[in-house]
């Protein structure tokens, strides 16, 4: 009989629909399971000589790698929040958009003003041109062209714009941030010493009308300079969908690299499991997360679906 272990990966014969399973817990003869593609946050419970169960060829998925962890209740372990399979989340989103990252609609209320926002940054600023104008110390076209970037967006709340504008005011502040987003944009791959020299610039952005070290504000531009390598990350939103897709995103509101690493591998997992549906990059992925995580709750008007 195999000898099942926690964190091992387990095929269910009596139920190939429900995919892999992660034994989750150990507790004398009885097996705890979560199953990739089963809509529930409880594990089931199995014997562990039971004759369906065996271990998977496979030992890993990149779904069930990537749980969070477990809670006890009342014997029972269950994920932290309720889980929904990536089938049914997919649904939903074709609900919306029914030919999917290709559906007309979706290009217009989603894709493309993100994308025009990546152009602008592009035409106004780019590697090349911050890298220049940091070497002229033009401090005030770097601003007013970081402003022009972030006009009409509407990515950042009203309160991190309006910090953010401010911070722009000061030329150290200037300077530390587009240095430093420098160093984020040419690191690959990117470091926790990279990205922490980028945290501390945007920690120490000064502001008046706000909070500005917050994680839309830090991962706006390394996404709209380079979205297929960068993930945006809304908070609220973002973890809602880890919770329902059952991904560890380790979240902490204070900027860390732990959190911008997670969110970066749940960002190319998705990438991979949406490109059926015609994803491309971390535009379509973020646009997804926040069409089924809970931005639309009902179909929103036009201006609605663009205040993210």
């Amino acid at each position: 009989m195999t000898k099942f272990v926690e964190g091992m990966l387990v095929e269910n014969s009596g139920a190939p629909a429900w995919g892999p399973g992660k034994v989750v817990y150990v507790s004398g003869d009885n097996l705890h399971i979560i199953f990739r593609d089963l809509e529930e946050d409880m594990a089931r419970i199995f014997r562990a000589d039971a004759a369906v169960l065996a271990a998977a060829h496979q030992q890993s998925d990149p779904v069930l790698d990537n749980l969070p962890p477990l809670v006890e209740k009342s014997g029972r372990w269950v994920l932290p929040a309720k889980r929904l399979t990536l089938e049914s989340v997919k649904r939903r989103f074709l609900h919306e958009f029914p030919a999917g990252f290709a559906d007309p609609r979706y290009m217009d209320a989603e894709r493309d003003y993100k994308l025009a926002a990546h152009v602008k940054f592009e035409q106004l600023l780019g590697l090349s041109g911050i890298r220049r104008l940091l070497s002229e110390q033009d401090h005030k076209s770097l601003a007013e062209k970081a402003q022009k970037v972030l006009s009409g967006l509407n990515l950042l709340s009203p309160y991190e714009s309006a910090a953010f504008h401010d911070a722009m005011r000061d030329q150290h502040a200037v300077q530390s941030f587009f240095t430093t987003l420098l160093l984020v944009l040419d690191a690959n791959p990117l470091t926790v010493e990279v990205f922490d020299k980028f945290v501390d610039a945007v920690a120490a952005l000064p502001a008046v009308r706000g909070r500005v070290a917050t994680w839309p504000v830090a991962t706006l531009f390394p996404y709209l300079a380079e979205p297929s390598r960068y993930m945006f990350l809304k908070p609220e939103v973002t973890k809602a969908a880890a919770d329902s897709l059952g991904f560890d995103l380790k979240y902490d509101p204070t900027l860390n690299w732990t959190t911008y690493e997670a969110l970066q591998r749940m960002g190319a997992l998705y990438l991979d499991l949406l490109r059926p549906l015609g994803a491309r990059d971390f535009v379509d992925v973020q646009s997804f997360i926040w069409v089924t995580c809970g931005g639309y709750d009902g179909p929103p008007p036009k201006s609605e679906a663009r205040k993210k």
